[in-house]
């Protein structure tokens, strides 16, 4: 990110409409422990402004909700970790409490699952908790209705692409892991995809659908 000239913001930076056209909000769900190093060190190093969002009934336990996907159980960020991580200028969201399918939750659950979450949250961190991420991406009109009145200024998904003027309850992110090489970072970052992978992926209808998209984005820059 650095070498292309691209910049860490924070979330009301980014969100505010003035950060540079090359920034980024880098975020992290679910709050693993492996976090806890790294991101200290990347903030120290890269002026990284990261945004991780937390499950609020997991802190300092595992991931119980990847336990019937064949996933292996990992620590969570445990909460001296996480005040130590806010004191170097890493901001949290919710996640919810379980992290659970939120569309398919009666109104009490749904509440608890959103607004209970962000109160623990604030409870912890002693400062207002203004960010959420859907788990899993679940979100429907019942629930982005309800992450707004809960009071939340924003909340991510998990479709893939560049935000620009879009509902800011229901925005675009793009995926990068270990396993991005320099190429497919740099085209996510540009274009919010892997476009090459893509077209080898799908074929000449991606290409097709790809191609429409470019046109769209560069009419918008």
């Amino acid at each position: 990110m650095r070498n292309w000239g691209y910049v860490s913001v924070t979330p009301d930076e980014f969100l505010s409409g003035t950060a540079a056209e090359k920034s980024v909000l880098v975020t992290f769900d679910d709050g693993y422990a492996e976090l806890y190093p790294e991101l200290l060190q990347c903030v120290a190093e890269f002026a990284l402004k990261p945004l991780v969002f937390l499950v609020a009934g997991q802190i300092g336990g595992t991931n119980k909700w990847d336990e019937d996907r064949d996933v292996l159980p990992a620590r969570l960020l445990g909460a001296d970790q996480i005040r130590e991580l806010a004191t170097h200028g890493v901001q949290f969201g919710s996640h919810t409490m379980s992290h659970s399918w939120l569309p398919t939750l009666a109104s009490a659950q749904l509440k608890y699952e959103i607004v209970d979450s962000k109160h623990r949250l604030e409870d912890l961190l002693q400062e207002p908790v203004k960010w959420f991420a859907y788990p899993f991406g679940s979100v429907d009109e019942r629930v982005r209705a309800a992450v707004e009145d809960a009071g939340y200024s924003a909340a991510f998904g998990v479709a893939w692409g560049l935000s620009f003027d879009e509902d800011r309850y229901l925005l675009k992110r793009i995926g990068i892991s270990e396993d991005d090489g320099g190429v497919s970072s740099f085209m996510k970052l540009r274009f919010g995809r892997y476009l090459i992978g893509e077209v080898l992926m799908h074929g000449q209808d991606k290409l097709a659908a790809l191609k429409s998209d470019l046109v769209a984005r560069f009419a918008r820059d």
